[in-house]
């Protein structure tokens, strides 16, 4: 799915079974402004689900309890979905088991749980990992820079603000500034001036010289030639060659 999480499926399996429920779906509380990007969960004091609302107004919102897509089932499950056809769980599944009263419960949990299925989630959820927000493992053994790769090379006079993750065999030249946070994957080259803040590099991406990225995604295999200036925000596509702004704008931007 389209979402990072480090749920505790043991304790949602427990609570499952002790319910009884055919089926159960774990549920997020999310900011009432949020509500709107999510489908919403109404459920009772003992969690059996009563309701769903697919992303409602704040103001129509009966809870801010989210569908995380994280569901368990019992076998019989099968018995609502007939075989060789398309069958959607939200549109036929669930209101089929809620119609026949069927024991269906949200429960809540506490764990870390993001939705990102568009790329400002994506790198919103990165750099929540970098901060902390998320106990996941780290590929790399954590250094007051954040997590830097064994073969990784970081020059003399590089400026690192915040935590940051740097990939396998990449270079970062002398006097490169990274402001933010950062992730730079694998044989990746920064070469000197360069500046890079809050963005996410893929791997086997040469930066030249005092290039600057703000907030920028890269995908793997790009060249950004020297003195570039990105937008904020852009989104460098696979193989590109930039050697003028305007070159991003020449292919659709789908990493």
């Amino acid at each position: 799915g389209d979402a990072l999480t480090n749920v505790n499926i043991e304790e949602l399996y427990k609570k499952h079974k002790e319910s009884g429920a055919l089926a159960s779906m774990a549920l997020k509380e999310v900011p009432m402004e949020e509500v709107e990007n999510f489908g919403v969960v109404v459920i009772d004091k003992n969690s059996n689900i009563l309701e769903f609302q697919e992303k409602p107004k704040q103001e129509e919102a009966k809870s801010n309890l989210v569908n995380t897509g994280i569901y368990i089932f019992e076998t019989d499950i099968f018995n609502y979905i007939p075989e060789n056809t398309f069958y959607d769980f939200a549109k036929n599944v669930f209101p089929a088991i809620m119609e026949n009263n069927e024991i269906f419960c949200g429960f809540k949990i506490n764990d870390y749980w993001n939705d990102i299925g568009t790329l400002s989630q994506y790198k919103s959820s990165s750099f929540e990992i970098l901060n902390g927000m998320a106990d996941l493992q780290m590929p790399y053994p954590e250094s007051k820079e954040g997590w830097l790769a064994k073969t990784s090379k970081i020059g003399n006079n590089v400026v690192i603000e915040n935590k940051i993750m740097v990939g396998e065999d990449t270079i970062v030249e002398d006097g490169v500034i990274l402001k933010g946070n950062n992730i730079i994957g694998n044989n990746c080259i920064i070469k000197s001036g360069a500046q890079i803040k809050d963005s996410i590099l893929w791997d086997n991406i040469v930066i030249e010289e005092n290039v600057i990225l703000d907030g920028c995604i890269l995908a793997n295999n790009v060249i950004i030639k020297a003195n570039i200036k990105l937008d904020k925000d852009s989104i460098v596509p696979h193989g590109l060659i930039i050697t003028k702004p305007e070159d991003l704008y020449k292919e659709p931007a789908n990493v």
